[in-house]
């Protein structure tokens, strides 16, 4: 199901990642857990935020195994409970709960449908429920009274069954009168058997909403494991096992209909600004077969947010950690369009409710019709699903010891409190956003009028919302409101994003607004060059060219203007014009290559990317040349790459001496983006044989050069046969396929201490790239705080033998380009349009689908296996015990 799922979709993929494993957890034989509390003992071990009391609604024998509750118009309560979970057959069952004797206590359960392949979801309509078990979403019905549903309805079918933790759930009505439902992470190809004649709709990495009445099906943005939840705007909200909330913002819709200016990513990661993910769980280690963060998020799920409940402060978003036997909660900060997701005051360093009893494992969370917050304790012993245990471990366990239990749980606020002068401004921002959208939805044929007077609104998440809704109105309207939109303040990244996206054949009306509009509105690069992209396509195909007239009568400084003409100059290659123009903007083209090289070569603090992305089409020994000594500069990892970009296809032998000399002074960061330059097909012939040579002549050290690109040059393609061997002397080999026998003699060799001084420094040169451990690093893989509890063993196996549990999450894809460039990443964003990959070093590409060549999954980790021959047993002892010492 997707508790299961929900459960351990985070097990799965908190079951390592980059590193393995994120862990800090013991092991089934490391210590005796203790067997199932009562209902009143384990609400004796519940620590709850002070103003609150935790009550019992309903335990065993009235319920079993929940997992999701929903109440009806008539206000009877129906669960949802997956008794077959983990490797049942079709043993779910949906319950009615009700207060017989009428003394406020529940005491009747009702078998409302049974027979149900594990499920997981519910929501009331139409007098009955909706249910999802995949393959199916089913309505139910009790037509007759008796408690019992008659009916059973396929309204959906087609959603992928795999593993119980990744199936369809979360259903909810959406502001817009559709059912939503969350992805699962299994996807599928779905039919309503009410539109036979409809085309299958697929929903690969994206949720969907429907109509049950018509069988209507569409894909819909954001990409969601177990949960979804609207706040009082209609913003719709996810989670993922490792990220608890993710604010789904762009539509999909409106990204398939400019797919070439579409975000790379529909969605926004929310974290805590101070506390990131990290948690504070009260309970013993947990005891589990797969090693998990014990101080962080690795099994989120049953998001909600309080749309109107008794708690204080009221908005905030709760999540479930089922692993860590707590229920976290963040209040939504409006920070523009996205939000930041806060821990409220006082709760900096504990959790809104956590548990010391080890069962405890609550999996869903809602706003109840009385206010409280009630949650779904699916009360087991163990959460892990075994599909994803080590065969050696997982037989003779009891997978499903505590299926005879379950418990439901409501949190009250205790007294009432007056609510709080912030409360009230949300609730006003909010209403306020939700007027603009009523009024832009009903406008008809005066939506310019209502756009232009909204236009203009310091709130930016109204100003998103009109430059999405403007998208109808002819070139000249649309640009008019944009600009206003685009020029307004304060600045928000995703009003750009909606902007550019829409611009179209008004991008060159808004440019000449900005280059009208004060300082401020203008000196905007990244906006300057999205707009200049699309009046590129808009020209690939026409003799004139407005973005070059406003060029040439504006007084942009060099970086706006420099923009202007890379964004114009991408935009026409992607539209299919390769040749460059003779001039632009009242200069020569050479005159536009001549300014940009200048602008590398200066010393002021300016980015210069858009001016290193003009000088792809230079192929001058100058700016061969301005290229080289830039790289030699203290750089940041972004700009070397782009550095590197600019040095394809130029003397091969050149770049490679001028990137080898550039290796001293780089960071280890921007030495990885060098090997990977000198190892690319077109630079490979001459790179390696020199990267031999200073290799040999001490120039460049064995151990600077990862465990990644040994393997790239030791067994790639593009490595001549004729230096294979050398470089394979030099190097030590490829890494042995035999990585429990490396593990095992590394670790016979470990000292007894290690010193974790000299360990922060091995992190920060082999790890930080992808990792964050004692606020060092970057997070691409799971952040490693938190290892105090772990072995050094543990430590030392997910290091060296990174594939052993490898999940869906951190799976790396390789990309390769019609041109000819390969990328190694994780999928971080999809649109209909482009690719976003994370790359190591934390750094983002976004790929468009029509420049893709190939796309596949390597089936590993992007954290490569052979640090052994990189580190030695002491370098092993001093890194582990920086990464178990803690911050």
């Amino acid at each position: 199901m997707n508790l299961a799922r929900l459960f351990l979709a985070f097990k799965l993929v908190a079951a390592i990642a980059l590193w393995g494993s994120a862990n800090a957890a013991g092991s089934p034989g490391a210590a005796e857990a203790p067997g199932a509390l009562s209902p009143a003992d384990s609400q004796a071990c519940f620590e709850v935020v002070p103003g609150h009391v935790v009550e019992l609604v309903a335990a065993e024998p009235l319920v079993f195994d929940p997992v999701a509750i929903c109440w009806d118009d008539d206000g009877r309560l129906f669960v949802a409970e997956m008794s077959d979970y983990p490797n049942g057959d079709g043993g779910g069952r949906i319950v009615m709960l009700t207060d017989a004797d009428g003394d406020g206590t529940i005491d009747t359960r009702t078998i409302f449908a049974a027979g149900l392949p594990f499920p997981n979801g519910l929501l009331a309509w139409n007098g009955g429920l909706l249910v999802t078990a995949a393959p199916d979403i089913l309505s139910l019905a009790d037509r007759d009274g008796d408690g019992m549903a008659e009916t059973s309805e396929v309204i959906l079918t087609g959603f992928q069954a795999g593993n119980q933790q990744l199936r369809v759930n979360g259903l909810c009505s959406g502001p817009d009168g559709w059912v939503y439902a969350a992805n699962g992470r299994s996807g599928g190809s779905i039919t309503s058997p009410r539109r036979p004649d409809a085309p299958a709709v697929s929903i690969d990495r994206h949720d969907l909403r429907f109509r049950p009445d018509t069988g209507e099906v569409e894909a819909v943005a954001g990409f969601s494991q177990f949960g979804l939840a609207f706040d009082a705007q209609g913003q719709r909200f996810s989670n993922w096992n490792t990220a608890p909330i993710r604010q789904v913002v762009f539509p999909l819709d409106v990204a398939a209909r400019h797919p070439l200016a579409a975000p790379p990513s529909d969605m926004e990661v929310l974290e805590d600004p101070l506390q990131q993910n990290r948690l504070f769980p009260i309970s013993a280690t947990p005891m589990t077969f797969n090693r998990e963060p014990t101080d962080a998020f690795n099994a989120s799920c049953g998001l909600s947010i309080d749309r109107g409940s008794r708690l204080l402060p009221s908005g905030c978003a709760y999540v479930c950690e089922p692993l860590l036997n707590l229920v976290h909660r963040r209040e939504l900060v409006p920070v523009g369009v996205a939000f930041e997701a806060r821990r409220p005051a006082g709760e900096e360093t504990r959790e809104f409710l956590a548990s010391r009893d080890p069962w405890f494992r609550p999996v869903f969370t809602v706003t109840a019709p009385d206010g409280a917050l009630w949650i779904c304790d699916f009360y087991r012993r163990f959460v892990e699903h075994p599909d994803f245990v080590r065969a050696e471990l997982r037989d003779g366990v009891d997978w499903d010891e505590g299926k005879d239990r379950g418990r439901i749980w409501r949190v009250r606020p205790e007294p009432d409190a007056p609510r709080r002068r912030e409360d009230i401004a949300k609730h006003q921002r909010a209403l306020s956003r939700v007027d603009a959208r009523r009024r832009l939805d009903t406008a008809g044929a005066g939506l310019c009028d209502v756009a232009l007077g909204l236009a203009a609104d310091p709130d930016p998440a109204i100003r998103f919302d009109v430059a999405l809704a403007v998208e109808s109105l002819d070139g000249v309207e649309r640009g008019a409101i944009l600009a206003q939109v685009v020029a307004t303040e304060p600045v928000d990244p995703w009003v750009d994003r909606a902007v550019i996206c829409v611009a179209e054949e008004g991008a060159a009306g808004i440019v000449a607004s900005l280059a009208a509009a004060d300082q401020r509105a203008r000196a905007r690069p990244g906006i300057l060059r999205g707009l200049a992209e699309a009046c590129g396509r808009n020209d690939a195909a026409r003799d004139s060219w407005p973005l070059s007239e406003v060029v040439a009568t504006s007084d942009l400084d060099r970086a706006g203007q420099l923009a202007l003409m890379a964004g114009w100059v991408e935009g026409r290659k992607s539209a299919g014009a390769s040749d460059a123009p003779a001039h632009f903007g009242g200069r020569p083209f050479a005159s536009w290559l001549a300014r940009a090289r200048d602008f590398v070569a200066g010393d002021g603090p300016e980015d210069r990317g858009d001016a290193i992305a003009l000088l792809r089409l230079d192929p001058s020994a100058d700016a061969t040349v301005i290229l080289l000594e830039r790289l030699a500069q203290p750089i940041g990892v972004e700009e070397a790459t782009l550095l590197l970009r600019g040095l394809r296809g130029r003397d091969p032998v050149g770049v490679a001496e001028g990137v080898l000399a550039a290796w001293p002074a780089a960071s280890p960061a921007v030495r990885r983006s060098m090997l990977e330059s000198l190892t690319a097909p077109s630079l490979a012939p001459a790179g390696l044989p020199r990267l031999a040579a200073a290799l040999e002549s001490g120039e460049v050290g064995p151990g600077d050069i990862d465990p990644e690109a040994r393997r790239t040059i030791l067994t790639g393609d593009t490595t001549p046969e004729e230096v294979r061997a050398r470089l394979g002397v030099l190097l030590g080999g490829v890494a042995s396929a035999d990585r429990m026998g490396v593990v095992m003699a590394v670790e016979a060799g470990l000292p007894a201490s290690g010193d974790g001084d000299r360990g922060r420094g091995l992190f920060v040169r082999h790890c930080s790239g992808c990792h964050r451990s004692g606020g060092v690093g970057t997070r691409v893989g799971p952040d490693l705080a938190g290892m105090q509890s772990k072995s050094r063993g543990q430590l030392l196996e997910d290091i060296l033998d990174p594939n052993r549990r490898l999940t869906g999450e951190y799976a790396a894809v390789a990309v390769v380009t019609k041109d000819g460039v390969a990328f190694t990443g994780l999928v971080s964003g999809e649109t209909p349009s482009a690719v976003q990959l994370t790359l190591a070093e934390g750094k983002m590409e976004t790929i468009p689908r029509g420049a893709i060549e190939a796309f596949r999954g390597t089936g590993k980790s992007l954290m490569p296996e052979g640090f052994e021959q990189a580190l030695d047993p002491r370098d092993f002892a001093d890194l582990i015990e920086f990464l178990r010492r803690g911050p």
